[in-house]
């Protein structure tokens, strides 16, 4: 497995040099916010969020994606059109955990996530 910590320039750069590595699992950590898994093309893209993130009282700047980061998970869904958000690991509906947490997930992603699951489509369990 590929286990990238902290270096979303250097992991998106290693996808792209080395597509053949897209089925291993890459995770990518931020001070333990949020935690990016992409395995296999066929499964699904899962970004953990934790509860903090999601009450607005305690949002803050650094609640809100890096840019590289925001970069890194569009290529990964560019490659990989099956996008699941979960929160804290539960199955949940991708849109409805978009639409809930805009100061959380930026509008990049938000945005991608409706390309792929337009409303009342729901996400891969």
């Amino acid at each position: 497995n590929l286990i990238l910590d902290r270096d979303f320039a250097s992991a998106k750069q290693h996808l792209q040099d080395h597509p053949e590595e897209a089925h291993v699992l890459v995770e990518i950590k931020v001070q333990s916010r949020y935690v990016v898994r992409h395995m296999a093309l066929h499964e699904a893209l899962m970004i953990d969020i934790p509860e903090r993130s999601l009450n607005s009282a305690e949002r803050s700047e650094d609640t809100i994606m890096p840019q590289d980061q925001v970069d890194l998970i569009l290529s990964l869904i560019e490659l990989n059109p099956r996008v699941c958000i979960q929160k804290e690991l539960r199955k949940r509906n991708p849109l409805h955990l978009a639409l809930a947490t805009p100061a959380s997930v930026p509008v990049e992603i938000v945005n991608a996530i409706l390309r792929a699951y337009p409303p009342g489509v729901r996400g891969p369990d």
